[in-house]
C-alpha cells in the first residue's frame, strides 16, 4: 500500500498547472440560472469547497489541530480557499442529468490557458494565487491513507499548494466526472464580504469558445435562450447537443 500511495503522491504533484497542457479542452456544465448569470453578468463564481457534499472534500481543514492550550481553529485558513469544477468529458449523459436537472442547462467549452488567463488578467490578481489540475481518482483505502498522513505543515503551508493537493484527490466512485479543478487561494479571501462565494470579472467571448445546450431542451425554449444570450453580447457559437437525436436506420425489407 505504501508504494501505491507514493505513486499517487507523485501523480498529484504532476498535475499542477506546470504539468498540465495549457491547450487542454475543458468543459463546464451549468444549470440555466447559473449559466445566464455567468454569461450575461460576465462573472465567474467559485465556491468554498466546504460547501461540497462529499465528506472527503476539504479534508485538510477537517482535521482537529491541538496545542498545549487546547484546540486550534483552522477556519481562517479554510476560508482562504475557493474552487470550481470543470471536466475533460465533453459528452456525458450522467453530467447532463446531474447539472441540468430541468433539461435546459448548457455546457461551455474553454481551455486551461483561457481559464487561467480570464481569472488573472481581468481581476488584477497574481497568477501564483490560481492553480488548476486534474483530479486523481483512487481506491478508498488509498484515499484514507493519504488523508491520515495530513500533518500540521500541510495545513500551514505558506505556498498554498498543499491545500490544492488535497483538492485533487477523490474516490473512484467519482471517476466518471474526469474532473479538472480551478482553485484560488489567497490569505485576504478569509475576509471576503461575500462569504462562501468569490466572483471574478470575465469576458465570456474570450473565455468560452462555444455553448452547447442540453439535448433534451424544448426547441422553442432553446431558440428564446439563444436569442437572449446573443442579445447580451455573446458572439460565439451556440448549439444544442445531438446526443438524443434519433438514428436514421435503414428500413428492413421483408419481401
Amino acid at each position: 500500500m505504501g508504494i501505491e500511495t507514493q505513486i499517487v503522491d507523485c501523480e498529484v504533484a504532476a498535475h499542477y498547472i506546470q504539468r498540465i497542457n495549457p491547450n487542454t479542452p475543458i468543459y463546464r456544465f451549468f444549470t440555466l440560472e447559473y449559466g445566464l448569470e455567468t454569461i450575461i453578468g460576465k462573472k465567474l463564481t467559485l465556491v468554498r469547497p466546504s460547501l461540497w457534499e462529499d465528506p472527503y472534500e476539504n479534508a485538510l481543514y477537517k482535521r482537529n489541530v491541538k496545542s498545549a492550550g487546547g484546540d486550534v481553529s483552522v477556519e481562517r485558513l479554510r476560508d482562504c480557499l475557493y474552487a470550481q469544477c470543470w471536466t475533460e468529458e465533453a459528452n456525458s449523459d450522467a453530467l447532463w442529468r446531474i447539472y441540468s436537472p430541468n433539461k435546459n442547462g448548457f455546457r461551455a467549452t474553454s481551455t486551461v490557458r483561457k481559464l487561467l488567463k480570464a481569472i488573472s488578467n481581468n481581476n488584477g490578481i497574481r497568477k501564483a494565487d490560481c492553480s488548476i489540475g486534474k483530479v486523481n481518482y483512487c481506491h478508498q483505502y488509498i484515499v484514507d491513507e493519504l488523508f491520515s498522513r495530513i500533518a500540521l505543515s500541510d495545513i500551514t503551508d505558506t505556498s498554498g499548494l498543499q491545500p490544492i493537493k488535497f483538492l485533487l484527490i477523490k474516490r473512484n466512485a467519482f471517476q466518471h466526472e474526469r474532473e479538472v479543478r480551478l482553485a484560488y487561494n489567497h490569505p485576504e479571501s478569509s475576509a471576503n464580504p461575500n462569504g462562501n462565494f468569490k466572483s471574478f470579472d470575465i469576458d465570456p467571448n474570450a473565455l468560452f469558445e462555444r455553448l452547447l445546450f442540453d439535448p433534451r431542451i424544448d426547441e422553442t425554449e432553446f431558440a428564446e435562450l439563444k436569442a437572449k444570450l446573443k442579445g447580451s453580447g455573446y458572439n460565439n457559437e451556440i448549439g444544442k447537443s445531438n446526443m438524443y437525436d434519433k438514428p436514421d436506420f435503414n428500413s428492413i425489407s421483408i419481401g
